[in-house]
């Protein structure tokens, strides 16, 4: 409770300051219900529930920037995120979404602090896993989210990163964080002691055509536990043709995710693919998708999983700020241990509305 007060107070103050400077205030409210049946072997259990940011995760904005001058730009952006079910905030963290200050020259972009690494289809700094390379990006929940169906990084603490000018429609992205998550792990900030992140990508667009391609690394933590990790590897690249009638989409990714020092830890390799497809329909847009994952365990390779999935969704616009949407999806899962499997079957259908302010 006296977290949310600060977290309130803070939020309140930073408004009222916005108003009197060179400061944008914009947010987004999501909010929704899903009804989904999941089989798990013979067992089947269903649920129907108001769900928050099932298309895009509720949040309050904060962005700014100040002319230096000789082409010298320095802003910053901000967001908290929040469930607009409940009220409460994102993992207890006032800007869990996003913390980033930059600073912009004619030689390219400096940014630092909090925000998406380079495939984690979120963020200023992402080029790969959003809803430019595939129909339902990170968003829509549980029908067809990158998120579940590739290794789609997450946000780190502590990170640098670089963005160079735009060269004959290319674009080149670094990133390093120094330390991932200051919340959760108990290292010290840019030693072997704490995870670390890795990534370097290239963004092109030419007219309707867009692509990217994503080289990351997971730098585990030393823990001097007798155990020896080994650094996890990621390799993307998508791409996108927008004909006019329709865009099509299509994202692969192979992953090695390597071996930590954590015991009992669940690390795998393999590699997923994304299809998919967005049009123009009766004044809205349909979104369809389908996808397959095939990984094993880094310590046992008797251990598999095999994922493949299919969404259709649909959205239409009542005006620029507020957006309807629908769709259903339905995913298999089959774990594999040695001669023995199980299989899990979700069923999901979902609707909501999003305003944005």
């Amino acid at each position: 409770m006296k977290k949310t007060l600060i977290a309130v107070a803070a939020l309140s103050a930073m408004a009222a300051s916005a108003m009197a400077a060179n400061v944008t205030v914009s947010g987004v409210v999501d909010l929704g219900f899903a009804f989904q049946n999941k089989k798990v072997g013979d067992d089947t259990t269903r649920t129907f529930k108001m769900n928050a940011g099932q298309n895009s995760g509720s949040r309050v904005m904060f962005k700014g920037a100040e002319d230096l001058g000789n082409n010298v730009e320095v802003g910053f952006q901000l967001e908290s995120g929040f469930k607009a079910d409940n009220g409460t905030m994102e993992e207890d963290r006032l800007f869990r979404r996003e913390s980033r200050l930059y600073v912009k020259t004619a030689y390219g972009t400096l940014h630092a602090g909090r925000f998406g690494a380079l495939e984690s289809g979120t963020g200023s700094l992402s080029i790969f896993g959003g809803s430019d390379m595939a129909a339902f990006g990170t968003g829509w929940s549980d029908v067809m989210s990158t998120s579940d169906l590739l290794k789609i990084t997450p946000r780190y603490d502590n990170s640098i990163a670089y963005q160079s000018p735009t060269f004959a429609g290319v674009s080149l992205y670094v990133m390093h964080s120094l330390k991932e998550d200051d919340v959760k792990d108990t290292g010290t900030e840019g030693r072997p002691s704490t995870n670390r992140y890795n990534g370097v990508g290239l963004k092109y667009v030419n007219g309707a055509f867009n692509a990217a391609f994503v080289a990351s690394q997971q730098n585990y933590a030393s823990l001097g536990n007798g155990l020896n990790p080994e650094n996890g590897q990621v390799y993307s690249l998508g791409a996108g043709y927008d004909f006019g009638v329709c865009k099509v989409m299509a994202e692969g990714q192979y992953f090695d995710m390597g071996k930590d020092n954590v015991p009992g830890s669940d690390m795998e390799k393999g590699w997923g693919s994304v299809l998919s497809v967005t049009a123009p329909v009766a004044g809205g847009k349909v979104y369809a998708s389908a996808a397959y994952k095939d990984a094993e365990n880094t310590i046992d390779s008797d251990t598999k999983q095999k994922v493949w999935a299919l969404g259709l969704g649909y959205s239409y616009n009542f005006s620029k700020r507020t957006m309807f949407y629908t769709a259903a999806g339905y995913q298999e899962l089959k774990n594999e241990i040695g001669d023995s499997s199980t299989k899990t079957k979700t069923t999901t259908v979902l609707t909501g509305l999003v305003h944005k302010f």
